[in-house]
């Protein structure tokens, strides 16, 4: 059963109140990084501000307060009180050392200086890639990822060009999921649908969404406001676990700062993650409607932590399930749980949630039916959890803490070559 946690409006409050006393430290931030001249590019606010804007507010409000508010609050869902914050409109102050991501040494190649660099924080870097043209690499991933771009000249896009695209495309892809009668549902429950990504993320197909009532809805959109919220407080004192990235044909979410990438990387990984969806369910692209609904290393309302998979959702329960790699032994695991160990590479490929798995024998070869998609277990709505794990191993990593202990599945291309 899905377990939504429900955070405490009231502490949310008072946790505003107290990281007032941040002001101090966002300030040195802000001036640390002011000699860049990127932070408050696109009328971004810094965190304190929209803080501080939030508590003039509770007290009765201010004038300035209201202007703020008024620009980087968006319309709520259901008549939800918590804030709910457009996190486009609030820069993002984390250094760049708080990140594995070698931004840096993607600077470096374009002649920015470790004195200048120093003072990056990670909306500094994304001002300065956005204005870089797309990477041969990038380009096949874009066609690959978005078939009618092909016919398209693409050698002078630069990653902000094909971010604006793909955001319009996918966000609108979301809605395509519903019948005009099924959107029609959803507006007269008070949803909107900005805020159909976040129920995707919980209940993976359009049936189990409409199925939820709506106090269950309604907590968990308010679990994403509350979440967005506290981001907003943890940037102001100290770089936060968790950053907000759009990535193609998913949408956008928040990583673990440990997952979170360049722009070039983040492209080529969506592209490898759909070539193993589409070998997952064995489909042409021409007729393919599957999709991602969770992300290795984002943040699970449900789990109350980080997400340690791929979830792949396409058709409903029973729907059939291929290996997408070569195995030397099936492991046994959990009831509705497939893993199968490959020794040449010491690594176990766990799927969960599985309806019915087929009785194979080792070895395991690529392409070969391993079972039927269900949504037994810790789940609601039919997809396929797919995890890896070093070893021979079939324990899952707890996903409710903000600690990955599986192995990035974003890099199936070293354990398995190209796809």
């Amino acid at each position: 059963m899905l377990i939504v946690r429900k955070a405490s409006r009231f502490a949310v409050i008072v946790a505003i109140s107290v990281l007032m006393l941040a002001t101090i430290t966002s300030t040195a931030l802000a001036a640390n990084n002011g000699d860049t001249g990127l932070l408050n590019n696109n009328n971004k606010y810094l965190p304190i501000e929209v803080i501080n804007a939030l508590e003039q507010e509770s007290n009765g409000g201010a004038t300035n307060s209201r202007l703020i508010l008024d620009n980087v609050m968006l319309p709520s869902s259901m008549n939800i009180m918590t804030p709910n914050v457009n996190m486009d409109k609030v820069a993002n102050a984390t250094p760049l050392h708080a990140f594995e991501y070698d931004f840096k040494g993607d600077l470096k190649q374009h002649g920015y200086t470790e004195e200048q660099i120093d003072s990056f924080t990670y909306d500094n870097y994304i001002a300065i890639e956005d204005k870089w043209k797309l990477k041969k690499e990038q380009i096949i991933a874009a066609r690959s990822l978005y078939p009618e771009l092909k016919a398209v000249d693409l050698s002078d896009w630069t990653n902000a060009d094909f971010k604006r695209y793909y955001a319009k495309v996918d966000r609108a892809e979301i809605e395509k999921r519903f019948t005009s009668e099924q959107l029609q549902q959803l507006k007269q429950r008070g949803i909107r649908s900005d805020d159909l990504f976040y129920l995707f993320k919980e209940f993976h197909t359009v049936d189990a969404i409409l199925a939820q009532s709506d106090d269950i809805l309604r907590e968990t959109i308010e679990g994403y406001y509350e979440f967005k919220l506290n981001q907003v407080t943890l940037m102001a004192l100290d770089p936060t676990k968790y950053t907000q990235q759009n990535m193609p044909r998913y949408g956008v979410d928040w990583f673990l700062n440990s997952v979170v990438t360049s722009n070039y990387w983040l492209q080529i990984q969506s592209d490898r993650t759909l070539v193993a969806l589409r070998k997952l369910y064995n489909v042409n692209f021409s007729s393919f409607n599957g999709y991602v609904t969770n992300m290795y290393g984002t943040y699970s309302v449900s789990q109350g932590g980080a997400h340690e998979g791929i979830d792949f959702a396409y058709g409903g329960v029973g729907t059939n399930i291929y290996a997408i790699f070569n195995g030397t032994e099936v492991l046994s695991g959990l009831s509705h749980q497939l893993s199968v160990y490959d020794s040449n590479v010491g690594k176990t490929y766990n799927f969960l949630h599985m309806d019915s798995k087929t009785v194979i024998s080792p070895p395991i070869t690529n392409g070969q039916h391993v079972g039927k998609q269900g949504n037994k277990g810790n789940a609601i709505g039919a997809h396929v959890h797919f995890e890896v794990q070093s070893g021979r191993k079939t324990g899952l990593s707890s996903g409710n803490d903000h600690v990955l202990g599986s192995i990035s599945p974003y890099q199936l291309h070293i354990y398995l070559g190209e796809l």
